[in-house]
């Protein structure tokens, strides 16, 4: 039994975890005082009736990664982790911006995502994104000047503008406003952009929680377009965060 279903399988309550049993080779488990075995979906699906986060919608997905990320899962070379990528680039005098670029290097406190992608049979379920715009008095380009830049919610211009997530040129995110990054602002720490909005949900500035988290998957190149039709202006960047829960090798 994998780390991850095991540890979804103890969010169901009356779950027997140490109960396993073999079902034409594959590993299974009973719910207590039910004679009937339960599969891998009803252990899921109780699961995500108890704790929807993304480890849950990951697991839910467990299904469609290739069978030797499964298998690590079971052997435990692998494992899953709460995921926050972050990423920034400079828009100053552009009117629209491709966030990922197989000429992206990791670099600390400025790009974690390397050459655009998910690395080798690392899979990633996408739960919500945060964008936000940082402003300078000089061009945002290192890890120096976006550590000294003030990040705060999206102006007006982006706001108005669209949004589109590939992967593989298949749609993750089709076209949208980018309105849904925006709100009215009524805390918010003004040096590192920290607080939470109103009007959208109440929820952390420049945060947009997907209601269909999608799956990306390993070695793909991602593909995340702004367009906002205007010149952005001097000294200005992005800094956008792809939330979620991620199985990676150990």
């Amino acid at each position: 039994m994998s780390e991850l279903l095991m540890q979804e399988a103890g969010l169901i309550e009356g779950l027997d975890t140490g109960n396993e049993e073999s079902l034409n080779g594959r590993r299974i488990m009973r719910f207590k005082g039910i004679k009937k075995p339960a599969n891998v979906a009803s252990v899921v699906a109780g699961a995500q009736l108890v704790n929807p986060t993304s480890r849950t919608e990951l697991t839910k997905r467990l299904g469609t990664v290739s069978k030797n990320i499964q298998d690590g899962l079971m052997n435990g070379s692998r494992q899953s982790v709460d995921t926050h990528f972050m990423i920034i680039k400079p828009i100053a005098g552009q009117k629209s911006v491709r966030v990922f670029d197989y000429s992206d290097d990791k670099t600390v406190g400025f790009c974690q995502i390397h050459q655009g992608q998910l690395q080798k049979e690392e899979v990633m379920v996408l739960t919500s994104l945060t964008i936000l715009m940082g402003t300078h008095t000089e061009a945002i380009t290192t890890p120096e000047a976006a550590a000294a830049a003030k990040w705060e919610e999206i102006g007006t211009f982006l706001k108005n503008g669209t949004m589109e997530f590939k992967a593989d040129n298949k749609s993750i995110i089709p076209e949208m406003s980018c309105e849904v990054f925006g709100g009215s602002v009524s805390v918010i720490d003004a040096v590192n952009g920290i607080g939470f909005s109103h009007g959208n949900g109440n929820k952390p500035v420049g945060l947009y929680r997907l209601d269909n988290p999608k799956m990306l998957p390993t070695q793909t190149a991602l593909d995340l377009q702004l367009n906002w039709g205007i010149t952005a202006p001097n000294f200005t960047a992005l800094k956008v965060i792809l939330h979620g829960s991620r199985i990676y090798k150990k």
